[in-house]
């Protein structure tokens, strides 16, 4: 929550900063649990309080908002590369995540990979059929990408 009430007070470098300790902060605690089940015996993994699966699953979506206002960060900073790999992350925890898509495909706008934004924008609306604003982008971006084709002599 601090993230974002920095977000929304325009302090876009402390709050990714925030973020980004959030998704180091959870990634340490999913390793830390993950390790814990593997390497321990049965009397040791009695004496340390376990993580559910409830817990590991709230972290999870912590983690994934974390990356996704990370990415959000990077765009509002036009760093366009460096938002693009935040949604990869995003990605690879939920390749699902609508928000990931379309934040992929405003990186790779302002990349000027308009026929990759094309294709995360398709998958937006195969996921969202009803999401105006990647039909939209997607109209954007379809016509950038026609006017990267040079016209044939």
């Amino acid at each position: 929550e601090s993230g974002t009430r920095l977000f929304k007070a325009r302090r876009i470098l402390p709050a990714l900063a925030w973020y980004r300790r959030a998704v180091d902060l959870l990634l340490a605690l999913d390793l830390s649990a993950c390790g814990r089940r593997e390497h321990t015996t049965g009397s040791e993994q009695a004496s340390r309080p376990a993580l559910g699966d409830d817990a590991m699953a709230e972290a999870a979506s912590l983690s994934l908002a974390a990356r996704l206002n990370s990415a959000l960060c990077w765009l509002q900073l036009r760093e366009w590369a460096k938002a693009d790999v935040a949604c990869d992350e995003a990605l690879l925890s939920d390749p699902s995540s609508v928000k990931a898509h379309y934040r992929k495909a405003q990186a790779r706008i302002g990349l000027r990979s308009y026929e990759d934004a094309r294709v995360a924008l398709e998958e937006v609306l195969r996921l969202d059929p009803q999401n105006a604003d990647a039909r939209k982008l997607l109209s954007d971006a379809s016509g950038k990408c026609r006017q990267q084709v040079p016209e044939a002599v």
